[in-house]
């Protein structure tokens, strides 16, 4: 009986396409939707609405880290799993096989820690000294938020997880999927306990660096904790004889994520500040909360296409791409279908709350621009889930689609926010996605498949890809 039970237990996860790195991460995001639910009553019970607009304009402002991190981390993990299909890892810590794969991926290491070394720098002397100026700049009158503290924290943390971030993605591209997924959900269980504590405590404001300061603390003790050995054996093993060229390797990839990357600051990060200066932290606050539910479905559910990116590109690297859709596809599916049931159900839930209880439910936007977002969050999905399949390619083929979207939307967002507020932002946003990004995206996804794997070369050719 209890075998029978433990079989059907296996032909359900095995046909909702969960398996253990799936199985950390659907938690990590259930949890953080589970929890935010009970997080949105704190924030609102504990927070002023305006408190709220500076709480999450925070995370936007914070996000400017882009303009220096470039999207280096979506290079690594594909870049470390091609190298890591010809390596092994030894019950020392270590890592053995092809030398000249792992001379390529130790000189990969040594890259990535000096370009995100430089850009936590960077943030330093940028990024805090901006964001100072941004909200001094457009403090309003009879507000009083003391704001300047848990900003400067909060930046300073931000800083030093940048520091970690190329390790980890290493990490993950040379097979360690799992462990980073159980790493991510551990931290943030206690990175948003702490956050509940420290709200009943009534620190304000001064919660916004808690989940990033655990985040931190989390994540550098268990890398240099855990893969001390495996950091000092790549750090010194000798790179002069083969290693990744950045000129014509990373370069042709890395400079179409970088433009893709700031695209996607100008298609989300900028909608808080927008609504911040032109409607206030109140409105501001509307928008950060629920953009903020929906990246966190939108996360749980696109988990299960990206703890695949890995394994995609050690497929690819074997030219293995039957195995390769067989894997996607299914993917695809089971994940939109959790995208669709989730943002329908929050979008009746927000809705319901603000009739009958408006003291929770109009923290949220309003029914009209709030279904746009939802909407235009399942259009999204599908365009997500095809960038990573193309991208572990060591590719960036949507480099022009992404800088278009990016460019229409935060056009018209800036030109649409003050007359028509969020609902006017909501519009571009999803016909942009709609038409742009889905439309032109999805043509791009069919063209490129279809040519890469027809000529099924030993790997796909560095080129530009027009």
């Amino acid at each position: 009986m209890q075998q029978n039970k433990r079989h059907w237990l296996h032909n359900l996860w095995k046909a909702l396409g969960i398996d253990q790195a799936i199985a950390y991460t659907a938690i990590n995001r259930g949890w953080t939707l589970i929890s935010g639910a009970l997080s949105l009553l704190l924030i609102s019970h504990f927070l002023t609405p305006v408190e709220q607009g500076y709480y999450f304009t925070f995370a936007d402002i914070l996000a400017l880290q882009i303009f220096f991190e470039l999207g280096l981390s979506t290079v690594l993990v594909p870049f470390a799993s091609h190298e890591f299909a010809h390596l092994r890892w030894t019950e020392e810590g270590i890592l053995e096989g092809d030398s000249t794969a792992k001379s390529r991926l130790a000189s990969l290491l040594r890259f990535s820690l000096l370009w995100y070394g430089a850009v936590a720098l960077a943030v330093l002397l940028f990024v805090l000294p901006g964001g100072i100026w941004f909200f001094s700049h457009y403090h309003r009158a009879g507000i009083h938020v003391h704001w300047e503290l848990p900003w400067v924290w909060i930046v300073l943390v931000t800083s030093g997880s940048l520091a970690v971030t190329p390790l980890l993605c290493i990490l993950e591209g040379c097979g360690l999927i799992a462990q980073i997924a159980r790493l991510q959900m551990q931290q943030t269980i206690v990175g948003t306990v702490l956050f509940w504590i420290a709200l009943t405590l009534h620190w304000g404001i001064n919660t916004a660096p808690i989940t990033n300061t655990v985040a931190f603390l989390w994540s550098g003790l268990w890398v240099f904790g855990t893969y001390w050995r495996w950091i000092q054996d790549l750090w010194r093993h000798p790179t002069s004889y083969a290693r990744v060229n950045w000129k014509t390797e990373i370069l042709p990839f890395h400079w179409r994520i970088a433009v893709c990357w700031l695209s996607s600051y100008a298609v989300l990060r900028m909608f808080d500040p927008i609504l911040f200066a032109t409607h206030g932290p109140v409105m501001a606050g509307q928008m950060g909360m629920s953009l903020a539910v929906m990246a966190s479905i939108a996360a749980f559910a696109l988990s299960w296409v990206t703890t695949k990116s890995a394994p995609f590109g050690m497929l690819i690297s074997k030219q293995e791409y039957d195995t390769l859709d067989g894997i996607f596809f299914p993917s695809l599916w089971q994940s939109l279908l959790i995208e669709l049931s989730a943002g329908g159900l929050f979008w009746c839930a927000a809705v319901a709350l603000q009739r009958f209880y408006p003291r929770l439910g109009t923290r949220f936007l309003a029914p009209l621009p709030l279904l746009l977002l939802v909407a235009t969050t399942v259009v999204y999905h599908i365009v997500n889930a095809e960038w990573i399949y193309l991208r572990a390619h060591k590719q960036e083929p949507f480099l022009g689609i992404a800088l278009l979207a990016g460019i229409l939307i935060a056009g018209g967002s800036l030109l649409l926010a003050k007359p028509y507020g969020a609902t006017g932002v909501m519009g571009v946003y999803f016909l942009v996605h709609l038409v742009v990004s889905f439309g032109g995206g999805t043509l791009i996804f069919v063209k490129k498949r279809n040519e890469w794997h027809r000529s099924r070369p030993t790997d796909i050719p560095l080129k530009t890809i027009e």
